[in-house]
């Protein structure tokens, strides 16, 4: 797939999701889930919540970049 646009998203895509073994259920989960997260960091933005200070003295140095969506995460 080609970024976080989901105006750019084609049936290729989904087929190439398909050939990857993804049923139209594991392809529809995938979507909401991104969506939930999709909102869930607009609405915190909206807030100016920084929801990712519990999270960036993970041990995990990655993680936070994974669960960053939006503004750049705020780190200590």
């Amino acid at each position: 797939m080609r970024g976080c646009d989901s105006l750019s998203v084609k049936q290729g895509d989904v087929d190439a999701l398909r050939d990857h073994g993804l049923s139209d259920r594991d392809i529809f989960d995938v979507v909401l889930a991104v969506a939930v997260r999709a909102f869930f960091a607009t609405l915190i933005e909206s807030l100016g919540v920084t929801a990712e200070q519990p999270l960036a003295n993970s041990p995990e140095p990655d993680l936070l970049d994974a669960l960053t969506f939006g503004r750049p995460a705020t780190r200590p």
